[in-house]
């Protein structure tokens, strides 16, 4: 019912679930979320409170653009039409005092253009301009006469000294007077300045003598307003002093489906509309977007009615294969969401089954050598067969997808952030992430599975998008002769929109992982959204994910009934402690303490993680002439030394009794009973397995309960509650340091791997050590308790996550009452750790990869600095024309550095953008369309390393096609270039025949733009919130002047970042020896090249950004 009344899902499920205190009910909760909000949008488009801001007339923006409207015709040109701004609204840069009073008497304009001839130099407010109207006559002499009594009336002088007016009275309103009046000037003919100042009494200042028949205070009243009126028609009003000077400019021919977020992502308010030129169009507001979207008026605006249909079909026109808007239908939105969830939760079992019957044989094989021939064979087994499963993980890696190492967690956040990365979601990556991770947590090594499931949740995501969505967004470019031809802006804008969409089922796809990981759906919501998730978390995508992962936690159950397995295992606590308080406030200070230690610890081990990854490079590229087999042999090293120490470990630790259980007793097991599926996952119940190892019948070995149950088996055993689960302090402090300097010696193997699960267990590890130790206080909590809160503590600190540690922990432990501690723990440990480490560990691997992410905020070096300053200034080769030669492109495509290249008409005004990988494009048909005519066969095979050809008609077309060269994760809509064959001939009759390229048809015709002088502060928003990658930077007049990316963006703030921490030299060394690899794309075409050391400060910055610079 509340979930159809108000719309919401999130804080639906966790306002019941605090109210009933009560977890286990968490998945029917989400169900019925679910269904009535689905059911009741159907029924009604709005919920109650939306219907209410329509009925009411409040203002509200919507976040999505309505469907008829999201079309790439409806530009922002047409809205100006629809709603110009009157002649009296436009002022100039001084304006006189009637002028303003008569742009202020127009209703409905909040915001005046203030325009030096046909350029607009900045926009004043209604508020500021009716200040500054209001100063000028305030502190006039006559305005001063009128509004005071005859008795209080100042007496004033006149001076002349130059054109400006400044006011000064007996008051102590001296500096108010003289500040409010320099916004307005007297005549313009004037050459001296005029200075009120209260001297001896004037003609103009004393009360006027009254006739007979009349009041003097009438008659003073009536000059007074003569006087007035005579003053107003000469004063002048300085508007350039208040008016905003760097307004953000859009171009008229940007569509709607572009701008749009900047108003509602980026909070931008107002925006010029000019022309490519510069000249003034017009202004665009939030009213404006608002009433054009507005439902109750059903678009009668006549210019936005005219420009919603799609398509107009004109032979002179780039086509379309269809009339459709840019949006997807609305069933193939929910279907690709729950096939993504469906698809997620049965590789998850699949994977865990998997995992469940490598790790039995694995132990089975192991116990019986150690009961026939004794603990040195038996380890020597489980080391053999460890590196047998490593020697695999590592072959996958190393061979088929190197950037399969690791948890993935960097290049995902980058990916989500907006950025390219190579390779990260082709479909291979997917075999070698599922069996990599299977095989190395088989192994024994100290790592989980939340990263790689992220990442192999967002293969499924994007590889489910593209197959299904990308027929809905495939657009045909038609490229006739060189007249009459108009460049194709709907597919840039399907190309931008096919992209979003990938991102989108990345996200989908990795909060499902996940869920399927943990067992806990709302914790995975709140990871994806504080972990990896793009800058802008879009509305629409909170109620994807809800359904999405409620789909992948029942799936995931349902396919545990169908094997057998009891769904009530998904606990961590047994079910009778739900619930209960065990903890006091005499045990927050502990907590503290706990807390204070977590910090500390978690700070070392990022530094340890990022230095032993730092050193794994170092000696990876010094032993480069024996890769990739001295990483696999490095694999099999490490994993023998892990199996020997965790089987050899608890031969030093005497046996224990079993204890007694009246419920369900713990039977001691062999080895291979501690792989059952719920040692498997972190959310399983609290049925623990004791593990036998070497003891007699009768007895447990309490440290190999801990070191071979798998990391997710022994953190449910140190959570326990039950106090005939009492661990041993030295067994606990064993596995503590046995198992945190293995963590620590992982990053950089080349197996798959996270790291939130071990962080979990030394966590636990830490927080049961100090439950132990203080048990002889009365009072205090049970030792599960401070396992909790100390996971949460090393978590916190490690991750710098606070909402999703506090929400998997209380999911997976079903109790509600451990919250304060919990969130407690997670504050003090991020604030602590945070003072000691700025960045995450995932912050710093991303710093030390050198992998573009852009950061949410601006630094505080970077916010003054202009647009100007941080643009790429681009050389005169690489400017091109809207029909070029073909030696003046290939002379652009010469120049290094550059992804975007500037196309300008014949006045130096920009018209759009070309990237790189379109020109080559076009260029690579050029060439095979000149072999096909001359028969050149092998010639066109040998240029077709990086383009697919589909040659057809040889003589009159060629097609162009990205597919092979593209990687499915960015893959566009496909535009298929149809090239005219006299689209590359020279004029007739020419000795030397000129071939023309039109750059114009496959060009971006309307990019964002920025003022030179506008600051970093105010246009970063239009990087991170709005995505766009390049923006072109202009004077007032138009004049193009450079080009802004997010690789120059990303750049100087990584410049910065190392100047700061670590000084100057440092920076330029560190940024001189990070490799050069960079990646750069725009919407999603990518080009790849090697910079190399030593380059100049634009060359640092693009290395710096990890962004590539071809």
């Amino acid at each position: 019912m509340l979930g159809g009344f108000t719309r919401m899902t999130i804080a639906t499920v966790v306002l019941l679930l605090e109210a009933s205190n009560d977890l286990s009910i968490v998945v029917p909760i989400m169900i019925g979320a679910i269904v009535s909000h689905c059911v009741a949008a159907m029924l009604n488009t709005h919920a109650y409170d939306e219907l209410l801001i329509m009925k009411k007339g409040v203002p509200y923006l919507d976040a999505e653009i309505v469907h008829e409207m999201d079309t790439s015709n409806l530009a922002a040109a047409d809205l100006c039409k629809s709603m110009p701004t009157p002649e009296k609204a436009r002022l100039g840069v001084n304006a006189s005092a009637n002028a303003v009073k008569a742009a202020l008497d127009i209703e409905g304009v909040q915001v005046f253009p203030v325009l030096s001839g046909e350029v607009c130099e900045g926009l004043v407010s209604r508020d500021c301009l009716a200040s500054a109207l209001a100063a000028s006559l305030e502190d006039s002499p006559d305005a001063v006469t009128k509004s005071v009594p005859e008795e209080r009336a100042q007496r004033w002088s006149v001076q002349t000294s130059g054109s400006t007016l400044s006011v000064a009275s007996e008051e102590s309103s001296t500096r108010r007077s003289s500040t409010r009046a320099r916004f307005w000037t007297g005549h313009s003919e004037q050459s001296d300045m005029m200075s009120i100042q209260p001297n001896a009494p004037s003609s103009s200042s004393r009360p006027a003598r009254s006739p007979r028949g009349m009041p003097g205070r009438a008659v003073a009243k009536l000059l007074a307003s003569k006087r007035q009126r005579e003053l107003e028609a000469g004063r002048t009003i300085m508007v350039d002093r208040i008016m905003d000077l760097s307004p953000f400019l859009v171009l008229e021919s940007i569509p709607l489906t572009r701008f749009h977020p900047m108003f509602t992502s980026a909070g931008t308010q107002t925006a010029v509309v000019i022309s490519h030129d510069g000249r003034f169009r017009g202004v665009l507001t939030r009213e404006h977007l608002i009433k054009a979207m507005d439902h109750r008026e059903q678009h009668s605006l006549p210019h936005v009615q005219d420009a919603i249909p799609v398509i107009r079909h004109d032979a002179s026109r780039v086509t379309a294969t269809q009339e459709r808007t840019h949006s997807l239908p609305a069933y193939l939105i929910w279907s690709i969401t729950l096939l993504i969830a469906l698809l997620v939760g049965v590789v998850n079992n699949a994977m865990l089954f998997i995992d469940l019957y490598a790790v039995s044989w694995k132990f089975s094989t192991v116990q019986n050598l150690m009961n026939r021939h004794g603990l040195a064979v038996g380890v020597l087994g489980l080391m053999g067969i460890g590196m047998m499963f490593a020697f695999g993980a590592a072959c996958l890696v190393s061979f088929i997808a190197p950037i399969c190492a690791g948890s993935g967690i960097p290049e995902a956040k980058s990916y989500l952030n907006g950025n390219y990365v190579r390779d990260m979601f082709q479909p291979p990556n997917f075999l070698v992430r599922t069996l990599g991770v299977v095989l190395s947590t088989a192994v024994g090594f100290p790592i989980g599975r939340e990263g790689p499931m992220v990442c192999i949740g967002g293969i499924i995501g994007i590889g489910v998008v593209h197959i299904l969505a990308k027929k809905h967004v495939r657009t045909e470019l038609e490229i006739g002769t060189l007249q009459g031809s108009r460049p194709s802006l709907q597919l840039f804008i399907e190309e931008e929109r096919l992209a979003h969409a990938k991102r989108i089922g990345c996200v989908i796809g990795g909060a499902s992982g996940i869920a399927a990981a943990f067992g806990a759906p709302i914790g995975a919501i709140l990871y994806m959204i504080e972990e990896v998730t793009v800058t802008a978390w879009p509305l629409e995508l909170t109620v994807r994910v809800f359904a999405a992962v409620v789909v992948t936690v029942m799936t995931s159950r349902l396919l545990l009934n169908v094997v057998g397995s009891d769904v009530h295992r998904l606990l961590l606590y047994e079910k009778e402690f739900q619930g209960l308080k065990n903890w006091s406030w005499i045990d927050f200070p502990f907590f503290v303490l706990l807390s204070l230690l977590g910090a500390v610890g978690s700070a070392f081990m990022t530094r340890a993680f990022v230095q032993v990854w730092s050193l794994r490079k170092r000696k990876h590229a010094e032993w480069s002439r024996w890769q990739p087999y001295a990483k696999i042999g490095e694999a099999l090293a490490y994993a023998a030394l892990c199996c020997m120490i965790f089987a050899a470990v608890p031969a030093f630790m005497p046996c224990l009794e079993l204890p007694a259980r009246g419920d369900a007793p713990h039977g001691p097991g062999p080895l291979g009973h501690a792989a059952e599926p719920h040692h498997r996952r972190l959310s399983e119940d609290g049925n623990l397995e004791f593990v036998r190892y070497t003891c007699p019948e009768g007895s447990y070995s309490e440290a190999a309960t801990l070191l071979l149950s798998g990391p997710e088996g022994a953190i449910k055993y140190l959570y326990s509650r039950n106090s005939a689960d009492a661990l041993d302090l030295g067994s606990i402090l064993l596995a503590l340091f046995a198992y945190w300097p293995l963590a620590i010696g992982m990053p950089g193997l080349p197996v798959p791997m996270g790291s939130f699960v071990p962080s979990l267990m030394i966590g636990a590890l830490l927080g049961r050590a100090t439950g132990q130790l203080i048990q002889g206080i009365g009072g205090i909590a049970t030792p599960g308790i401070y396992a909790m809160v100390g996971s949460a503590a090393f978590l916190g600190g490690f991750t710098h996550m606070t909402l999703a540690i506090v929400v998997l922990l209380s999911e997976a432990s079903q109790d509600l009452s451990l919250i304060p501690p919990v969130m407690l723990a997670v504050c003090i440990a991020r604030t602590v750790s945070k003072a000691i480490n700025h960045e995450a560990y995932d912050e710093q691997l991303i710093m030390a990869k050198n992998i573009p992410f852009m950061e949410p905020k601006c630094l505080r070096e970077m916010e003054e600095k202009t647009a100007r300053q941080l643009c790429m200034k681009i050389p005169d080769k690489a400017r091109l024309s809207a029909i070029s030669t073909v030696e003046l492109v290939q002379e652009a495509l010469k120049q290094d550095g550059i992804v975007f290249f500037p196309v300008l008409d014949a006045e130096g005004q920009c018209v759009g953008l070309v990237t790189r990988s379109r020109l080559r494009e076009v260029m690579a048909a050029r060439a095979r369309h000149q072999d096909a005519a001359m028969g050149l066969a092998a010639r066109a095979r040998m240029r077709a390393k990086t383009v697919k050809i589909a040659a057809a008609n040889a003589v009159k077309t060629a097609v162009v096609s990205g597919e092979s060269r593209e990687s499915v994760e960015e893959a566009p809509a496909r535009d298929d270039f149809r090239i005219d064959p006299r689209l590359f001939r020279g004029h007739a009759g020419d000795d030397e025949v000129e071939e023309l390229v039109p750059i114009e048809k496959f060009m971006d015709p309307a990019p964002y733009t920025l003022l030179d002088d506008m600051t970093a502060s105010r246009f970063y928003p239009l990087f991170t919130k709005v995505g766009a990658r390049a923006a072109c930077v202009l004077d007032r007049r138009g004049e193009f002047l450079g080009i802004l990316t997010r690789a120059h963006l990303i750049g100087t703030a990584r410049e910065a970042h190392f100047q700061r921490h670590h000084g100057g030299e440092e920076a330029h060394a560190s940024c001189d020896g990070l490799g050069a690899r960079c990646n750069e794309a725009i919407g999603v075409e990518s080009v790849e090249v090697d910079l190399t050391p030593g380059e100049a400060a634009d060359r640092r910055r693009l290395r710096l950004a990890g962004v590539e610079d071809p």
